[in-house]
């Protein structure tokens, strides 16, 4: 046995050691090769893929992320020059959300600023090739939209592949320019198989052999086998309530308020989990209000920032959030029926997600908040009502965002240290 374990060894020192100083190759020979990743920060699906996609590769690759609005195309951000450096685009986008400002954005969204991109493509193309000059990476991957079409060219002049990761259910905003991409070395991958993004794709001229379904960024956790009982025990979550959980992201506090409003009015015997984030005055606003009410029948846990949404999910019987991919996507992984928010106007790029859910069966819209307390009751109660949306969820298909874009980026660009496994035992 301990012959075997030199033997092994041996043969490992040889192929990767000895034998490349003896070519004359040496260990910089296997040096990892690079991807640089381009991420915006306007909304947290975008940076939220780029740490996906980091953690994935990064013991095979060396990762640069960058964000181009906020570090590369600050010559001609209007925003930036308007607010004489105190804000840029992406800061505006944040900002109109947060406001609610959604009718205007989506005028905006869908008319000025495609005009806007078309105008500066030279710019953002110069500014691209400036910086991937420098860098030297062997793969482009993008994760935002409007600037493909010039990442495309710069990826071209450098001979490298390029990789478009879409994070939107609706790709009406990454249409720009993808009719002109002229590079063949390129694939763009998409997380919902709807005519919203396959069929969207095959209008802007993209052909299927250039299309993959991915599913979206969904973290490893998400994967995990769960203890309930423990997960419980820990939040103070009880066993034999109906549990609904509120998760509408840093923007939505308002909202999720009026969810926490409206179903503890009505005192429905349940229990509440309010995802609010880092947001202490939307805390201290709904436990002023459960003293006010002191409801006998609906209980409440407030849930302040965790890394942890899983384990929630997991203890959870319903789910009310907006109609973005990533908390759809987690809740479909989870098996989670769902209330998505529409009672405000909705981004249109996030209003095929909403189709998706509903047309699929696994959950419902809301246009109305005095709609809720009639659903949850019947979702309570009505076993064979909500038993029909989870056997939806259990019939869906399980994309594992992290299986399915390994070999599509290890086919484009191989890395270049051989991936080692063997195990000594005994």
């Amino acid at each position: 046995m301990l012959i075997k374990k030199m033997m092994i060894l041996l043969g490992y020192f040889l192929t990767t050691t000895l034998f490349p100083v003896v070519m004359g190759t040496g260990l910089h020979s296997f040096k990892k090769k690079k991807l640089v990743l381009l991420q915006c920060k306007g909304g947290y699906g975008h940076v939220a893929a780029c740490n996906a996609l980091n953690n994935i590769f990064k013991d095979y690759y060396d990762i640069k992320i960058v964000t181009p609005i906020e570090e590369l195309f600050d010559e001609f951000d209007i925003i930036k020059k308007m607010t004489r450096g105190k804000a840029n685009s992406e800061d505006m986008y944040n900002g109109i959300l947060q406001r609610g400002w959604i009718r205007t954005f989506n005028v905006v969204c869908d008319n000025i600023v495609p005009f806007v991109v078309r105008f500066n493509y030279k710019k953002m193309e110069k500014a691209l090739a400036a910086y991937l000059n420098r860098e030297k990476p062997d793969m482009l991957i993008s994760t935002m939209p409007f600037v493909n079409f010039p990442a495309s060219n710069v990826a071209k002049n450098l001979n490298i592949p390029f990789l478009i990761v879409t994070v939107d259910g609706g790709l009406h905003n990454w249409r720009v320019g993808l009719k002109d991409i002229s590079h063949s070395n390129y694939l763009i991958t998409i997380g919902f198989d709807i005519p919203q993004t396959r069929g969207f794709l095959h209008q802007c001229a993209i052909p299927d052999e250039k299309i993959r379904l991915t599913g979206f960024a969904v973290r490893n956790d998400f994967f995990e086998l769960k203890d309930v009982k423990a997960i419980r025990k820990k939040w103070a979550i009880p066993d034999n309530k109906f549990t609904t959980m509120i998760l509408m992201g840093g923007a939505g506090g308002a909202t999720a308020f009026d969810y926490v409003q409206k179903i503890v009015s009505a005192d429905i015997d349940s229990h509440v989990l309010v995802c609010i984030g880092r947001n202490k005055k939307l805390q201290t606003k709904i436990a002023r209000f459960m003293q006010k009410k002191s409801p006998s029948n609906v209980s409440v846990t407030i849930i302040p920032f965790t890394e942890r949404v899983s384990d929630l999910m997991a203890v959870s019987d319903l789910l009310i959030t907006k109609p973005g991919p990533g908390s759809i996507s987690e809740a479909l992984t989870m098996k989670l029926p769902m209330l998505l928010d529409y009672t405000k106007p909705a981004l249109f790029w996030e209003r095929p997600n909403m189709e998706y859910v509903k047309n699929n069966g696994y959950g419902l819209v809301i246009k109305s908040l005095r709609h809720v307390p009639g659903i949850l009751q019947k979702m309570r109660d009505d076993k064979e009502y909500y038993q029909g949306f989870k056997q939806k969820l259990e019939q869906s298909s399980q994309y594992n965002f992290a299986q399915n874009i390994k070999p599509i980026v290890f086919s484009m660009c191989p890395p270049t240290l051989p991936e080692v496994n063997f195990q000594l035992s005994g």
